[in-house]
């Protein structure tokens, strides 16, 4: 590597965004009835996704970090948890101001107000931190500064129609990568052929879009003197409406002749809802984000079997509970079956006959006898009873499933239950979002396709515990 290469990320800085309230994700986002989890706390594979952003880049080197907070549970919970991040990460954290809740006028708005709070200078890395990234960062900041681009967006290559209410979507300059024009998430195929200038529907097979991931390189001192411009000053003012970071300031950059351009990166995936999540989290275990795999074996996972797709944290593996066999001796047997594509978390106790596909079951989970989970992820401090059959769902925090032999209970099809739920024996549920404090009758039954919130009662009841 030469001199120049290894210089290239010397003056530059990396900015999480965490300033949603994780809606779209509810009610697994929910850390109670009355609580949230933030965004940048949202786990995959175990780990807060802020957390894996920060060590990703820290493994290449970058250690000054600024986080966008929004709301009180988002800036408490961040800041308790990563601090100054010295002693955790060895890198410095610095944090968006407790004013700019009232001062903040949208995401455009609260980037130009972190580089001039802050006097940051250089190039700076944005990440969403609803997003998985994986980038070859020092090549991707290289192109950046060698274009002399204003802002660089991170893209990824989706089919057209995915784009649709979505994703803003990306006209190119093929050749040179510049940024002819972007349309903030097309709300039909109508304005999405129109902005492909295309005339038939069935031309849309053979075309591959590029999307902006809400990701970005940017030039921090450019920026900072664009803000100054009458434009940008008008258009961050609330009265003129939420000033967003592709809509308004990456548009105007881009109408006006700045240079904008787009490096499409090498994978991107989006945990913005929670079947998207349940995505995002089966393709992570299939390896496709290896940076992932990177900090999940410093933490003390490994491969027991030859199955390099099954990664079990080592103190589950080795650990007996209450004088029964490991793991590692239940598995060698071929008394459960775990795998491919699993994530085992610490301190989960599995018992004989559990099988586990395509899921990440995190931290302190009990998993009973005969259980088959698939295609599903499980949040710490679930209990799972026996013969219960979950797939292709996701379970939030200390989710209980009462389940037996003779009653056993399946959920499956895209259920999503939310924090300190517990489902009773004998229930089957499909396709069913169940919010906390939500209190399932006695008598067991099929419920399919429903959004189940708690009576008035029963959050008054869950308030008062």
């Amino acid at each position: 590597m030469d001199s120049l290469d290894e210089k290239v990320l010397e003056d530059v800085s990396v900015v999480l965004t965490s300033g949603g309230m994780g809606t779209r994700n509810r009610p697994i986002s929910l850390y109670s009835a009355t609580s949230m989890i933030p965004k940048g706390l949202m786990r995959v594979t175990g780990i807060p996704l802020s957390e894996l952003q920060i060590e990703m880049l820290r493994a290449i080197g970058l250690t000054q970090f600024y986080i966008i907070t929004r709301y009180l549970e988002n800036r408490d919970q961040l800041s308790n948890r990563f601090g100054d991040g010295r002693k955790r990460f060895e890198v410095n954290i610095s944090y968006s101001d407790p004013i700019e809740d009232i001062l903040n006028n949208g995401p455009g708005d609260a980037i130009l107000r972190n580089i001039a709070n802050h006097h940051i200078s250089g190039h700076s890395i944005v990440l969403a931190n609803d997003n998985l990234y994986e980038a070859n960062w020092r090549e991707a900041v290289r192109l950046h500064k060698e274009r002399g681009a204003v802002i660089t967006i991170l893209a990824t290559e989706m089919s057209p129609r995915e784009t649709i209410g979505d994703y803003g979507l990306l006209d190119l300059d093929r050749a040179s990568g510049r940024v002819r024009k972007i349309t903030e998430k097309p709300r039909t195929e109508e304005e999405l052929l129109s902005a492909l200038g295309l005339s038939d529907s069935v031309q849309l097979t053979d075309v591959v879009a590029q999307a902006n991931t809400a990701g970005y390189i940017l030039d921090n001192a450019a920026l900072a003197a664009i803000a100054r411009e009458a434009w940008v000053v008008t258009g961050r003012r609330k009265e003129s409406g939420e000033f967003d970071m592709s809509r308004n300031l990456i548009k105007g950059l881009v109408e006006r002749g700045y240079p904008v351009y787009a490096r499409t990166i090498d994978n991107w995936a989006d945990l913005g809802s929670n079947p998207k999540y349940l995505r995002t989290v089966e393709r992570a275990l299939a390896g496709e984000f290896p940076s992932i795999g990177n900090v999940l074996k410093a933490r003390g996972y490994k491969n027991p079997t030859s199955d390099t797709s099954v990664l079990v944290h080592e103190r589950t593996y080795e650990q007996k509970y209450n004088g029964g066999k490991s793991l590692k001796e239940l598995m060698e047997s071929g008394a459960v079956k775990i795998g491919p594509n699993v994530l085992i978390g610490s301190d989960v106790r599995i018992n004989e006959g559990a099988i586990i596909r395509y899921s990440s079951i995190e931290k302190d989970v009990n998993i009973g006898p005969n259980t088959d989970i698939s295609h599903s992820v499980i949040f710490p401090y679930c209990i799972i009873g026996e013969n219960a059959r979950i797939e292709r769902s996701i379970l939030g925090l200390q989710v209980h499933v009462d389940s037996s032999k003779d009653k056993p209970t399946i959920i499956e099809a895209n259920s999503f239950l939310g924090p300190d739920t517990r489902v009773p024996r004998g229930y089957h549920l499909a396709g069913v979002t169940v919010y906390p404090a939500y209190e399932f009758g006695p008598n067991a039954r099929t419920i399919a396709d429903k959004i189940l919130k708690p009576s008035q009662e029963s959050l008054l009841r869950a308030l008062k515990m």
